[in-house]
């Protein structure tokens, strides 16, 4: 008996629920930014913001059958499944799926699927359904030919995949790009209400859709940002007080050269970006090792607004007492779409 309403609810939203790491990296999203800032904003940037802006909002996910108003009718915004994701981003740029679906099922009835044995359009579930919004957005002519290169999502994208069992989900691609991949993070709700998560490969894609094309492929505030400038701190002798300071790697043995990057506690940093000194917030790291061996490997990645900041750095000398440490480390600045990588050798302590 359990298994039989397991087995309906699946099918009742065409979704399914496991459990994934999230990666709490919204605000940092190029289209959620230029929205808030009114920034040259198009219908693209107020897609992709309004799926990301539905992380941390909608925390559960309920496939139960409900009774909604009709247009613009919702289940509770702290709930819903797969697609309600869909739907809700949707509907920030005037285009009701609700209404869209039940009025093309209306006139074409016989060219949607027919696994729920429904005879007749019905404006409560016809949208919650993956397999009809498949059909709705190849109906649109915005159907894609699937892809195995992550080059091909683009933000924006609307994409459906086989979970196995007759079990299908659907999510959107975003404008934030998976950790250490070159590929984008998917915006769904697959369990445990809508995250941003790597998961663009994880299950078999069985559709790929754009509803905006041309222009507005690359989002406005991601085009106007340019590529980020690395330069040295004005005023060097206000950070010397302790902790860890970058050199380009041609001035670090110079007596009186400055520096790019200075973090006196490992949880906030300085660097000079654009000719400006940016602070810059931990966002994550590597597992912290203490021993302080030569040869260690470590990472830490630093955020502000737009930027990005990732450091690989590897252990090159240590002070017999601990007191202090060199490195040599690798510099990744993300800005929008554009990256800035570059090498620079420090050193840490007292």
């Amino acid at each position: 008996m359990k298994r039989a309403v397991v087995v309906f609810l699946f099918l009742l939203a065409g979704c399914t629920s496991v459990s994934a790491q999230v990666i709490p990296a919204k605000e940092t999203s190029p289209a959620l930014q230029a929205t808030k800032q009114n920034t040259k904003v198009t219908p693209l940037d107020k897609l992709i913001a309004a799926a990301i802006e539905q992380v941390g909002v909608t925390t559960e996910y309920d496939p139960a059958y409900v009774k909604l108003t009709y247009p613009n009718g919702d289940v509770p915004l702290k709930t819903g499944v797969c697609a309600d994701v869909i739907v809700r981003a949707f509907r920030q740029v005037e285009i009701d799926l609700q209404k869209e679906l039940h009025e093309d099922m209306k006139r074409n009835f016989a060219r949607y699927p027919k696994k729920w044995g429904t005879k007749a359009p019905d404006t409560n579930i016809d949208h919650r359904r993956v397999p009809n919004l498949m059909t709705w957005f190849d109906r649109q002519s915005k159907a894609l030919p699937l892809s195995h290169d992550a080059k091909d999502y683009l933000p924006g994208d609307v994409v459906a995949w086989d979970l196995g069992g007759g079990l299908t989900h659907i999510g959107l691609v975003s404008d934030l790009k998976a950790e250490g991949k070159d590929r984008y993070l998917i915006v769904h709700n697959i369990g445990s209400g809508t995250q941003l998560e790597d998961r663009l490969f994880e299950w078999k894609v069985i559709g790929r859709y754009r509803y905006f094309n041309g222009a507005e492929k690359i989002s406005a505030l991601q085009t106007n940002l340019a590529k980020p400038v690395i330069g040295t701190f004005k005023n060097p002798n206000l950070y010397e007080s302790g902790g860890c300071l970058f050199y380009f790697p041609a001035d670090y043995h110079r007596p009186d050269a400055s520096y790019i990057f200075f973090t006196a506690n490992a949880s906030d940093a300085i660097m000079n970006i654009d000719g400006k000194e940016v602070s810059l917030a931990l966002s994550k790291q590597s597992p912290r090792n203490y021993q302080q061996k030569v040869g260690r490997k470590s990472w830490e990645i630093y955020r502000h607004e737009s930027v990005e900041v990732r450091i690989d750095q590897t252990l090159l000398r240590r002070h017999p007492s601990g007191a202090s440490s060199a490195s040599i480390a690798t510099f990744t600045i993300t800005q929008g779409i554009h990256k800035q990588i570059l090498k620079a050798k420090g050193d840490c302590g007292c």
